[in-house]
């Protein structure tokens, strides 16, 4: 046994401690290259989320933008069509607002003389007329301006478009104020005599109303029926009895024959 013993040490002492290979080939140079490269793995990525939550909050931010870029889109566009659609001031329709719908009822009525030129029977959409077209005129309103200032002025044209509006309320009636103290009526299914009366009570409701207040306020007018040309031409007729009613007195509504 003792014979054995220094063998044995002989040998433990040619044997290399358990680990130095390995720590030979793995030595502290390796291991901090390889914590090295970790770390920049690590930062990498860190970069990366930092980079995409970036990107997904300018994506919220441009998403956000967008939205409110739409939204005050809608509100120029909504506020451009009340432009088109009201006058600020009175409350009325544009003058504007009641071409286009002259416009569309002349050409219906267009399209019904001819279903009946050609013996068809007309579609419900057409209104069966006849259809009137007034131009109304407050008399000596540059005197009221002229006395009162144009403060008033405008509180007086506030108080007609209101009484209009309350006056002229079938849903297919267009009261519009197409000048400074000019207004245009639009009243379908009506004929001029059937206009001229309820024209008239409105002139003695401003008239009454007016009084009321202290002041005078009165109208000329011109009653067409509207034909199957352009509203323009219907307005002109209207206005060329309305000014006929100022040169005979004013205060007072005239009719104009048919031209058809």
């Amino acid at each position: 046994m003792s014979e054995q013993t220094p063998s044995l040490q002989a040998s433990a002492e040619g044997v290399p401690p358990m680990g130095t290979e390995f720590e030979a080939a793995s030595g502290p140079s390796s291991l901090e290259q390889r914590l090295a490269e970790l770390t920049r793995e690590l930062a990498q990525e860190r970069l990366a989320r930092e980079q995409l939550q970036l990107e997904n909050g300018n994506l919220r931010a441009d998403k956000q933008g967008l939205l409110e870029a739409a939204y005050e889109k809608d509100v120029r566009i909504a506020d451009l069509e009340e432009e088109i659609i009201h006058d600020d001031l009175t409350g009325l329709y544009t003058r504007k607002f009641i071409e286009l719908s002259a416009e569309q009822l002349i050409a219906r009525q267009v399209r019904h003389g001819m279903r009946r030129r050609g013996d068809v029977a007309a579609t419900r959409e057409v209104a069966s007329g006849p259809h009137s077209l007034v131009a109304l005129d407050i008399d000596h309103f540059k005197l009221i301006n002229d006395t009162y200032g144009h403060g008033f002025g405008n509180e007086v044209l506030r108080l007609v478009g209101i009484l209009m509006r309350e006056k002229f309320h079938r849903a297919t009636d267009v009261a519009a104020r197409i000048g400074g103290e000019e207004f245009a009526i639009l009243l379908p299914d009506m004929s001029s005599q059937a206009a001229e009366a309820i024209v008239n009570d409105f002139r003695a409701i401003v008239y009454e109303d007016a009084q009321s207040k202290g002041i005078t306020l009165t109208f000329s007018g011109g009653i067409v029926t509207l034909d199957d040309k352009t509203f323009k031409d219907s307005l002109a007729r209207a206005d060329k009895a309305l000014y006929e009613a100022k040169e005979d007195g004013r205060d007072k509504v005239y009719i104009v024959p048919s031209a058809n």
